[in-house]
Formats: structure tokens, C-alpha cells, sequence
């Protein structure tokens, strides 16, 4: 999955194929069994050239951390369900990002971030990197923080907008979705593979992107319940797969 990552020269195509992905199918011969973290991800592969047994197990996020559950009492010692959207105040919707290369949306955040200007109905958090030249305005920025950091953010949050190209699981994403949060996510990469049954897909227009995930708000929340990206769902996935390899 170089294609929106890495360096110059592992994301650059050569026979039509991106390096960093050709290097990893040359390694064919000697796998015995590949898993891949999205179906995207195993189409990206195979027009590459890959060719052997092959699983799709999604990412599992550490479900003790990203989950629907908040610190409260002193010093936080007690754990509760987080609070929701209330259908009245305003909307707060956060983009977590661990890299600031623009393919992580950017672009399209920029836009966005103009598009609140004199909007008291919604509030866009940002938390991780961002590109040194990207001027934001009206979205707030929270620094990189820790995984129980971040997660306890997530959770002050009511919608996780994702808006990076040519992802193949992203963690982010499955992060926002384990802590509670509704997804606006782009149809990018493995997004809507992993998406769609908890989100709206963003086609362009902030506005009605926010329309539709209020609309259908509470389904979303009621479904997020059951998702399958913990690592206690994922993690017994990988040691069937491991067990049949090796046995």
C-alpha cells in the first residue's frame, strides 16, 4: 500500500506497478500465506502481479483504550458510557492523523476549514501532524499525543472524518469508530470497504455530509456497537490463519 506513502521512491510506478508494492510481491516465493488488511489491498496486489493464498483480516484496534467507554469521578478512576451527540449542540467532528503528507486529505481540509468561518453549528477538531505550510483558521489543532491520550479525545468527539487517499486500513479511521464516532469518510482505499455501514461517504460537499451523518446519527451509534475491528475480535482471526500455515 505505497501508493499515498512513503518516500519518493518506493511510491513512485514502475511498469505500472508502485515500487514499494512490487518489492513486497517479489517476496511471493517465499510466503506461504499473505494476509492482507482490506480487499483493496489484496485487488491493489494481485493487478500487481501477486499471486499465492491469501486472507483479509481487517485491522484490530486495542479495545481496552478505543471503546465507548470514559474516564470520570476523581482522578478518573471510574469508567462510564461516553456521552453522544445530543441533537442540539454543536458537532463536533475530529480528524486524527499521524503523518502530515497531503495525501492524508489535507487538501480537502483546508477547504473545509474555510467553509466554517461564521459557523457555530459545528466544530472540527484536528489531532496529529499537519503539512508545515498548511495555514488552518477556524479548525482547532491538538499536538500528536499518546494512544490513551488520543483515545480519550476521540471521546469528547461525536464524528471521525476521514479524508486520506489510497489508505489500506486505516487505523485512524478504526479508532474513531471503536470510541463511538460516526464516520465522513472519503471513497478512497479500503474507507468504504470498512465504513460505510457506520458513516455517510464524503462526495465534495461539506454541508450535506453533515446533513446526512445527523440524519442517520443514532443508527450509526446503535450499529458502531458490534463492529469488528477490536483485537479481540481480530486477534483470534490471525491465529487460525497462523495455526492452518503452520500445521
Amino acid at each position: 500500500g505505497y501508493r499515498g506513502r512513503g518516500s519518493p521512491e518506493m511510491h513512485r510506478e514502475v511498469d505500472g506497478v508502485v515500487w514499494g508494492d512490487r518489492l513486497q510481491i517479489e517476496f511471493g516465493p517465499s510466503v506461504k500465506h499473505t494476509v492482507f488488511q482490506s480487499s483493496y489491498s489484496r485487488e491493489v496486489f494481485v493487478a500487481g502481479g501477486f499471486r499465492g493464498d491469501s486472507t483479509v483480516i481487517p485491522n484490530g484496534v486495542d479495545d481496552t483504550m478505543f471503546n465507548r467507554q470514559a474516564s470520570a469521578g476523581w482522578f478518573g478512576l471510574r469508567q462510564e458510557p461516553r456521552s453522544y451527540w445530543d441533537g442540539s449542540s454543536p458537532l463536533r467532528v475530529v480528524i486524527s492523523t499521524w503523518s502530515n503528507n497531503y495525501n492524508k486529505g489535507f487538501h480537502d481540509y483546508l477547504k473545509i476549514d474555510r467553509l466554517l468561518a461564521g459557523r457555530d453549528d459545528v466544530e472540527v477538531w484536528l489531532v496529529g501532524r499537519v503539512p508545515p505550510d498548511a495555514a488552518f483558521q477556524h479548525v482547532r489543532i491538538f499536538p500528536p499525543r499518546s494512544p490513551r491520550r488520543l483515545a480519550a479525545l476521540l471521546k469528547r468527539a461525536h464524528v471521525i472524518l476521514q479524508l486520506s487517499e489510497h489508505d489500506t486500513c486505516s487505523n485512524a479511521l478504526l479508532e474513531g469508530l471503536n470510541c463511538g464516532l460516526p464516520a465522513i469518510y472519503l471513497d478512497s482505499g479500503s474507507h468504504k470497504e470498512l465504513a460505510e455501514p457506520y458513516g455517510v461517504e464524503y462526495q465534495g460537499d461539506w454541508w450535506a455530509a453533515i446533513a446526512a451523518v445527523k440524519d442517520k446519527y443514532n443508527v450509526f451509534v446503535e450499529r458502531l456497537a458490534s463492529n469488528p475491528y477490536r483485537i479481540s475480535v481480530v486477534g483470534p482471526q490471525y491465529r487460525a490463519v497462523l495455526e492452518r500455515a503452520v500445521g
